[in-house]
């Protein structure tokens, strides 16, 4: 039944991984095996035989074997992120060229672009708020990589970040990225949809959260959220969108994402009670990372 995606897969694997000519075709292959899947011509128990066809092309020594096996027990964590804003690659010359795949795909350039798209807010705030210090709260910052690469260049040190993770392995991380500025960033280990701090700040920032959540809890962090916001400020959520060539490749691995279009950003933003004249969709310059931005 799946004899010639076996076939493929190994001589992808003892070719060493594709080649960029290659990269159109490998995207069709997994788009294909995906949509079998979802029409249920195919079960999840064939998707996991053929993951194992990779070999050590899907273990931790790889982008895509490292996001599969989930070691920190969830998809799109800390490491994973870092990994793509830093476009790791193995180590071992055999396993390279996936890594090289990996990067090159939508999903990886957005997660790139998105730190851009922040830096550029930071710093377009930054020239048009008079000279007082500016309060950033980062909600999901994972490995704080932005907000650490931006205090680099903020020679004036006007910024102060609050960032917030789950994962105190992500707090570690980012904390010893940051060490330099550790008197301009406070890290805070809090499940947000429980608890978020209680001051107000000029940019609620968050990037990459957002499309792990189902409606309903976007509605509630829009509202928790929006009060989080001091007068004159703003709220910009990331939000993947269906321009993901990348997404097929992406399930296969395990790596689920809820991508919505500008339409239904605005729908939730309605639904929480935001004014739609306050609320624009912007993306990060290839159009794959949406970001619905609320202004107050």
């Amino acid at each position: 039944m799946l004899e010639n995606e076996i076939k493929l897969i190994r001589d992808l694997v003892d070719a060493g991984g594709p080649l960029p000519s290659q990269y159109p075709f490998v995207h069709i292959f997994f788009h294909d095996i995906m949509q079998r899947y979802r029409l249920g011509e195919i079960a999840a128990e064939d998707i996991s035989s053929l993951r194992t066809i990779f070999g050590d092309d899907i273990s931790h020594k790889t982008m895509q074997g490292f996001v599969a096996r989930k070691p920190h027990g969830y998809h799109g964590d800390f490491e994973v992120i870092d990994r793509i804003y830093t476009q790791w690659i193995s180590s071992d010359p055999k396993m390279a060229n996936w890594d090289h795949f990996f990067h090159s795909c939508d999903a990886s350039t957005a997660v790139r672009n998105r730190k851009d798209f922040f830096h550029m807010v930071l710093d377009a705030m930054r020239e048009s708020i008079p000279d007082r210090q500016l309060n950033i709260l980062s909600v999901g910052s994972g490995p704080a990589r932005d907000v650490a690469e931006f205090l680099a260049r903020d020679t004036k040190k006007r910024f102060r970040f609050t960032c917030l993770d789950q994962d105190p392995r992500a707090i570690a991380h980012a904390e010893s990225l940051c060490k330099p500025w550790a008197d301009q960033v406070t890290f805070v280990k809090t499940d947000v949809i429980r608890r978020l701090p209680d001051e107000t700040f000029d940019l609620v920032w968050s990037a990459g959260l957002f499309d792990y959540f189902s409606d309903r809890i976007v509605v509630l962090m829009l509202k928790r959220l929006s009060k989080r916001v001091a007068p004159g400020g703003q709220m910009i959520i990331g939000n993947f969108g269906p321009e993901n060539s990348s997404r097929d490749y992406m399930e296969f691995g395990g790596w689920y994402l809820i991508h919505r279009t500008p339409a239904e950003l605005l729908l939730l933003a309605t639904q929480a009670g935001i004014p739609k004249d306050a609320c624009i969709v912007k993306s990060e310059c290839q159009g794959v990372n949406l970001f619905l931005e609320v202004k107050h």
